[in-house]
């Protein structure tokens, strides 16, 4: 189906699309996505984002709105908040910090991660999320 006309284009299916065809293919994989308004995502984008963080992707969320306006840390998050960058600069900060630092480590089961894996993924996320913090 399509979207209305000005409607905002589901992340879900394109996220779910790239993680079936990167995994195994690219060591380090990475996402930048931008929130349609102020740094908000669906409850289904979000979900199927962390999904993708806890496959082994680093995810960085960036905001399409207010420029300028940062979007900050949130220690639960399994993801990267973009701060104040816009998604091309984001991209290439991204690359930076995937060489620097390496990929998550993923989840047996990225649905249902253990305890154990949410937080290795969150400690491995801390020092990338650092980096962001201070551009």
């Amino acid at each position: 189906t399509s979207n209305p006309p000005g409607a905002p284009d589901p992340v879900g299916p394109r996220i779910d699309s790239a993680i079936t065809r990167c995994l195994g293919e690219s060591p380090l994989g990475g996402l930048v996505c931008v929130a349609p308004l102020a740094g908000h995502f669906d409850r289904h984008d979000a979900l199927t984002l962390d999904r993708a963080a806890m496959s082994g992707f680093v995810v960085v969320k960036v905001s399409r709105g207010n420029p300028g306006s940062r979007l900050g840390a949130v220690s639960e998050n399994v993801t990267i908040e973009g701060s104040n960058l816009n998604a091309n600069k984001a991209r290439v900060l991204l690359m930076a910090c995937l060489l620097r630092y390496g990929a998550s480590p993923p989840a047996k089961d990225p649905v249902h991660p253990t305890q154990p894996e949410l937080d290795a993924g969150r400690t491995h996320l801390a020092k990338i999320q650092a980096v962001f913090d201070t551009h």
